[in-house]
């Protein structure tokens, strides 16, 4: 416990040093531009041994046995440290929600730096991926809808571990919509509704099957995202709606949801793509935590153009998500142009 306290003073002295930097005026940097050019790769099946290759075929990664067993277990001592780096980190924002020490929405952005600090500290120390970021910076962030793929339980540690990088330090807090089942976990439960997460509420049908809402939780779900637009945070939508237990094949059916709060709040669509963590912890309950592969990458993409259609945003996120998805490759640069000003 006392390598805890330890963490949580530094991670808290990290956060003091970043509120007395916090209203200094944000020096202008270029924008980063997406490095595209690499062919096309088709889906390749997959059975929980291989990964694709360069050449769309199933290819091993050759990782030594000791290697495997290294990576699994250390992605579960990583898991479990954050178990407990988490609601001990978060004791000081907890005194300040409970005591209402600061407004809601700052209590909420603190939870969520806490969480990304803690992902991203401890992947540092405990490095069982080689997690690889391509980011796209804005210089001057704006509201945005945000929507990705979903391939594993590994995803929302990236996204955490992964999102200063990625987005940049400048960028605008942001809440994501989640299935509320992952509640039943109690350090999931502490910093989701902390940070302000968004749950939906609909039947555990098993990852594949056809989703079913509780209408009640999807009204109050609609309720809270309009809100978070109203107060400028970011949302993330997950437009598969659940994990994805073939991920190898492409995506599963895309719900209109993230185009239609893109739609009715008048904010720009950006996608993210993830590759690799399904190669360490796979939806298929058949496969689980059989790591075949140590590469991870997270992408972010230049907000959507020629999207005014709910068909058209479901083909984008389709070829631009899914083949990256799949593959770990972009499309090829012409069909890119065709989504996003590049």
């Amino acid at each position: 416990m006392k390598c805890y306290l330890l963490f949580a003073i530094a991670l808290n002295i990290q956060r003091a040093d970043s509120l007395l930097t916090f209203h200094r005026p944000v020096v202008k940097r270029q924008s980063v531009r997406l490095n595209v050019g690499i062919s096309h790769i088709p889906p390749t099946k997959y059975d929980g041994s291989t990964v694709p290759d360069r050449t769309g075929k199933a290819a091993s990664k050759n990782l030594s046995a000791f290697e495997r067993a290294w990576r699994k277990y250390g992605m579960i001592a990583y898991i479990a440290h954050m178990c407990v780096a988490i609601p001990v980190s978060l004791i000081p924002t907890l005194v300040k929600a409970k005591f209402q020490l600061a407004p809601k929405a700052e209590i909420e952005h603190e939870a969520l730096r806490v969480g990304q600090a803690c992902a991203r500290n401890l992947l540092s120390l405990i490095p069982f991926m080689n997690l690889k970021v391509i980011p796209y910076v804005s210089d001057e962030p704006t509201p945005t809808i945000w929507v990705s793929n979903h391939v594993s339980m590994l995803d929302t540690f990236v996204f955490l571990a992964a999102d200063e990088t990625l987005r940049g330090k400048n960028r605008r807090p942001i809440k994501v919509i989640y299935w509320k089942g992952l509640d039943a976990n109690p350090i999931c439960r502490i910093l989701f509704s902390m940070a302000g997460f968004i749950p939906v509420d609909m039947e555990d049908n098993g990852n594949g099957n056809p989703n079913e809402y509780h209408p009640k939780s999807f009204k109050q779900m609609m309720k809270s995202t309009k809100q978070a637009i109203t107060e400028g945070f970011d949302v993330l939508v997950l437009p598969e709606g659940q994990l994805n237990p073939r991920p190898e094949e492409g995506l599963q059916p895309i719900f209109p949801g993230a185009f239609a709060l893109a739609k009715s709040s008048h904010r720009p669509i950006q996608l993210v793509a993830l590759h690799g963590c399904h190669n360490m912890w796979h939806a298929d309950e058949n496969i689980g935590m059989k790591v075949v592969s140590r590469d991870v990458t997270i992408k972010a993409y230049p907000p959507l153009k020629n999207c005014e259609t709910y068909e058209d945003f479901r083909e984008a996120f389709t070829e631009v998500v899914g083949s990256f998805g799949s593959s770990g490759y972009d499309i090829p640069d012409d069909e890119l142009r065709k989504w996003m000003d590049l």
